[in-house]
């Protein structure tokens, strides 16, 4: 499996709008501020029901923000390459070899947005990362979302469950990510992160981490490991 790193205007565009639309455990305000997006904006974005490529608002607000970062972009498109590029095949072979599951995807693409920090696929390869960090830094975060991309692929596969538990489905993969990347000690060694530090922006998953944890430390397989996931976070409300 092979990451690329690239831009895509139109994709992030649709991002902006639907993380926007989308039920957010960190509150949709605390969303929008973080992406820059003023609250007259958001209202205007909000009235909006469904998606529309062609609307003016949506539009200007995503040009203009990427005509001012486009030389960051540039250099972040670059830098960020160059340093995946190191762990790329390290990361790729261990993630198959600890989920038993091959990729689905022979190419992952990372779009590097000035508006979100890090937003995942249920269905694609194409995963959203910020345009400003250190290009050795990122890659945890990167490595997290293309992560769950693939662990969305495990459960979709192997696993059926009602619509009404998507958010809790979403908790378990958060929680599965961090704990594969910060557990295990082969990944953990690239960013040299505790457990414990992961998902500080998601208070309501705290006391499910310390569960999570104990049992992917007992795991015998992964599939079992996620059954029993699965289990635990049933009865979470979000």
């Amino acid at each position: 499996m092979k990451v690329i790193f690239k831009t895509d205007l139109p994709y992030d565009l649709k991002a902006v709008w639907c993380i926007l639309h989308d039920e957010d455990p960190g509150g949709t305000l605390n969303r929008a501020k973080s992406m820059k997006v003023s609250q007259k904006d958001l209202a205007c974005i909000l009235s909006q029901k469904k998606f529309n490529k062609n609307d003016k608002l949506l539009n200007k607000i995503v040009k203009e923000r990427y005509k001012q970062e486009k030389n960051i972009i540039k250099k972040s498109i670059y830098s960020y390459q160059c340093a995946w590029d190191i762990i790329n095949d390290l990361f790729s072979q261990e993630i198959e070899k600890i989920t038993k599951t091959g990729w689905k995807y022979k190419n992952y693409f990372v779009i590097l947005s000035p508006f979100n920090p890090g937003i995942s696929s249920r269905k694609g390869n194409k995963v959203i990362r910020s345009c400003f960090e250190d290009s050795f830094e990122q890659r945890r975060i990167t490595a997290h979302e293309i992560l769950m991309a693939h662990i969305w692929n495990i459960l979709d596969t192997n696993f059926k469950y009602p619509a009404k538990k998507e958010m809790q489905l979403w908790a378990l993969n958060e929680m599965t990510a961090a704990a594969i990347l910060s557990l295990e000690p082969s990944l953990n060694k690239i960013w040299g992160n505790n457990y414990e530090n992961y998902l500080q922006n998601y208070p309501i998953l705290n006391k499910q981490k310390t569960k999570i944890k104990s049992i992917y430390l007992k795991k015998k397989n992964f599939l079992g490991y996620l059954k029993e996931g699965i289990n635990i976070i049933e009865k979470l409300s979000i």
